[in-house]
């Protein structure tokens, strides 16, 4: 392939130096270029420390720590709360997903409709191997066990 596609460089761990991968370098840079822009009338010195800082800023968000960075962490709480103040009140087996369907079912009674039976495969489904002729001795071991083999290995 004479480039390279777009869907190696969006992998979200992707190392581009060391310390940092490719999320690291998007949070700098959505730290710094804003930075820079609003401070356009600000000296040149308080300017470079400001966007610096806004870098870091945008690095330190984006640093994953056991699995989840901090800005996720973030909005992974302000999800919680969100949810927690529409929805107050304990958790029943209807908010999960699975539980719409669990919910419906209702116990059986004895007696009732609903009765085991042992389904037994059709002779065309069985295994080969456990289907011999009529009259046919048994194999075990390995070893052919009719009486003519046990004279003859006598």
């Amino acid at each position: 392939m004479p480039y390279t596609p777009i869907a190696n460089l969006t992998r979200r761990g992707e190392k581009i130096g060391p310390y940092i991968t490719l999320q690291n370098a998007i949070g700098m840079v959505l730290g710094l270029i804003p930075t820079w822009l609003m401070l356009v009338n600000a000296p040149g010195g308080l300017r470079t420390v400001l966007a610096v800082a806004a870098a870091l800023v945008g690095y330190i968000l984006t640093f994953e720590w056991n699995g989840l960075s901090l800005f996720e962490r973030g909005l992974w709480y302000v999800r919680g709360s969100v949810r927690t103040l529409l929805q107050p009140g304990p958790i029943t087996p209807t908010d999960l997903p699975v539980g719409r369907e669990t919910a419906r079912v209702a116990a059986v009674r004895r007696g009732g409709d609903v009765r085991l039976r042992r389904v037994v495969p059709p002779v065309a489904q069985r295994p080969a191997l456990l289907a011999r002729p009529r009259g046919a001795a048994p194999i075990v071991g390995g070893e052919d066990e009719t009486p003519a083999a046990a004279a003859a290995a006598v």
